[in-house]
């Protein structure tokens, strides 16, 4: 469908740290290289009022390969599990998904654990909750 879709993350660092994982199930470690221009799978945005971030990707699919290691997100989600937001069998769940969506086109969404497809946002939303003022120009 090609649209943007978003999702709150904890911080700077962990949107960042869960967009290069994103990637890396399309690219695992070993077949990256310096010559790479991707290396995200989306992008990470900060609300101009308050100190959130969010995670903006597409829906589109993406190849996961079949080389990809099914504990690439353990790290990223696991201050989720720490919240509370997520358990260690929503982790088991989302390793058993990467598993079998190996060397085939998802969305990132199909991916991650089924709890958080709840949080995900549209732009429409978004803005409506201030993340993108109008910008006035003169």
């Amino acid at each position: 469908m090609n649209q943007t879709l978003f999702i709150g993350v904890l911080s700077l660092v962990h949107g960042q740290a869960l967009s290069l994982a994103g990637w890396a199930l399309s690219k695992p470690a070993q077949f990256q290289t310096p010559e790479d221009i991707t290396i995200t799978l989306g992008s990470i945005i900060k609300h101009p009022d308050r100190d959130e971030y969010a995670w903006s990707f597409s829906d589109d699919t993406f190849l996961v390969h079949a080389q990809a290691d099914p504990r690439t997100l353990d790290p990223v989600l696991a201050p989720l599990v720490a919240a509370g937001l997520l358990t260690q069998a929503d982790l088991d769940a989302t390793a058993g998904k990467i598993v079998s969506f190996a060397g085939s086109m998802h969305t990132i969404l199909e991916v991650m654990p089924q709890v958080l497809s709840g949080s995900v946002k549209v732009y429409e939303t978004m803005k409506a909750d201030g993340w993108f003022p109008d910008t006035v120009t003169e």
